[in-house]
C-alpha cells in the first residue's frame, strides 16, 4: 500500500472519531431539550388538573346553594334570621333572610298581605389553606303581618 492510500485511511479514521464525539454531543443536547420540554408539559397538565378540580368544586357548591335556596319558604320558614348547617364533610352553608326595605303601595296605616324578603345562601368549603365560597341571593314574597 502506498503512502497516499495510508494517509487517506488515516484521515477517514480521524473523521469518524470526530463524528462519534459530535453525535454524542448532539444526543446530550437533545436529551436536555426533551427534559426541559417534558417539565413544562407536566406543569401545564398539572395546572389544568388543578383548574378542573376547582371548577368541579364550584359547580357542586352552586348546586348545593340552589338546593338550599329552594328550601327557603318550603322546608325552612320564611322569617328574618340566620341558619347554618352542613351538606356533608366538605360543604357548609349559611342562609340569611332579611326583610326587604320597601314602601308598600297601600294606604298609610294599612297592612300589606305580602312582604318581600331577601334570602342569601352562602356555601363554603376549605380548599387547602384557603376558604372558598359561593353566594346566591333572591327576592321572595311571604305573608305580611
Amino acid at each position: 500500500m502506498d503512502t497516499a492510500a495510508r494517509g487517506g485511511a488515516a484521515r477517514r479514521g480521524r473523521t469518524r472519531d470526530a463524528d462519534r464525539g459530535f453525535v454524542l454531543l448532539e444526543v446530550l443536547v437533545a436529551f436536555t431539550i426533551l427534559a426541559l420540554s417534558l417539565g413544562a408539559l407536566y406543569q401545564v397538565f398539572g395546572s389544568g388538573m388543578t383548574a378542573a378540580r376547582l371548577g368541579d368544586a364550584y359547580s357542586r357548591a352552586v348546586l348545593h346553594a340552589q338546593s338550599a335556596l329552594e328550601a327557603v319558604g318550603r322546608e325552612q320558614e320564611l322569617a328574618a334570621g340566620v341558619t347554618r348547617g352542613r351538606f356533608d364533610d366538605v360543604y357548609g352553608w349559611e342562609t340569611t333572610i332579611a326583610a326587604y326595605p320597601w314602601r308598600g303601595g297601600g294606604a298609610p296605616g294599612t297592612r300589606s298581605r305580602v312582604e318581600p324578603y331577601t334570602a342569601t345562601v352562602v356555601v363554603f368549603w376549605d380548599d387547602g389553606p384557603r376558604r372558598r365560597e359561593v353566594s346566591l341571593t333572591t327576592l321572595l314574597l311571604g305573608r305580611g303581618t
